[in-house]
């Protein structure tokens, strides 16, 4: 089902288009930590996992800082969300949500599908000639 599929259904007129429409006026910041809640995974097990640095990891959390749209993807593996809502993640911080059309998108979303770690998906994507998530991975300087 398309997310818009309600306008086609009950957008006859704005007022009940804005009634039938799935509005949620949450910050990044409270969904992303509402999110991790329903999920049952502690932040700093999320952060570990992500292999982000906690303090900047945090503050992405709080809504204090603005990351970059690898190092949210890397924050989506540690907490471990499946495709769609790793899209809605990166949506919801401001960035472009996964995409098929693209190849690197289609490389991490299948690692994401397999449940494949962080390093685990930056050697895949190695090895398919793609750019790593992390700048550290050691074939990343042949990227940035």
């Amino acid at each position: 089902m398309d997310q818009w599929d309600f306008l086609q259904t009950e957008g006859h007129d704005l007022k009940t288009a804005l009634a039938h429409a799935p509005l949620d006026s949450r910050s990044f910041s409270e969904w992303s930590n509402e999110l991790v809640i329903t999920i049952g995974i502690s932040k700093s097990d999320a952060i570990r996992r992500a292999g982000l640095n906690p303090t900047f990891a945090y503050q992405i959390f709080a809504g204090q800082r603005l990351a970059k749209r690898d190092k949210l993807i890397q924050l989506a593996f540690g907490i471990g969300l499946d495709i769609p809502t790793t899209s809605e993640f990166l949506e919801r911080a401001g960035t472009n949500a996964l995409s098929p059309r693209s190849s690197r998108d289609v490389a991490i979303a299948f690692c994401r599908l397999h449940n494949l770690s962080v390093p685990e998906c930056d050697e895949m994507l190695h090895r398919a000639g793609f750019a790593p998530l992390r700048k550290d991975y050691p074939h990343a300087r042949e990227w940035w």
